[in-house]
């Protein structure tokens, strides 16, 4: 039953069911973070190595969660309108002070929760991203997608 329900949680919000979440999440030192062999608890890192950008997520107990301290684009530069869910999401992000200005960037002031790896990526990113293939496992070039069919296959 708990690896159902570890399932369930770590599917549920990639189809934007996240009616057991909470976005906002107390930081964690990825440096003590000790990933488990199991379908939770990675750290992952997204770069853009051209802007600077460097952000590091977990995947704890289903969610993403993007760290304190990670960075994005300064400005959104994707397509910005009404139906762009990405942009109103960094939009949203900024006008919380969850990203702030920080030099030539903005920077998470805590760590959060996204619906999805590809909104983590959207936001880091300031356009779309394609999540799956942009997160790998820190220290690693093996990415998200990759990562998690290995994990499902282990199951």
């Amino acid at each position: 039953m708990e690896t159902f329900i570890s399932q369930l949680l770590m599917e549920l919000p990639a189809i934007r069911v996240d009616l057991f979440t909470s976005n906002a999440k107390p930081d964690r030192q990825i440096e003590s973070f000790k990933p488990q062999d199991s379908l939770d608890s990675q750290v992952f890192e997204l770069t853009l190595k051209k802007e600077g950008i460097v952000a590091t997520a977990i995947l704890e107990e289903g969610e993403f969660i993007v760290q304190k301290g990670s960075l994005a684009r300064a400005e959104y530069i994707g397509r910005q309108n009404e139906k762009s869910y990405h942009w109103k999401h960094y939009n949203r992000l900024v006008e919380q002070g969850i990203l702030v200005d920080q030099g030539k960037h903005k920077v998470f002031t805590q760590s959060y929760a996204f619906p999805s790896t590809s909104a983590a990526g959207a936001v880091c990113y300031g356009r779309s991203a394609a999540g799956p293939v942009a997160w790998k496992v820190k220290g690693t070039k093996q990415t998200y997608k990759d990562w998690e069919a290995e994990k499902l296959a282990q199951n």
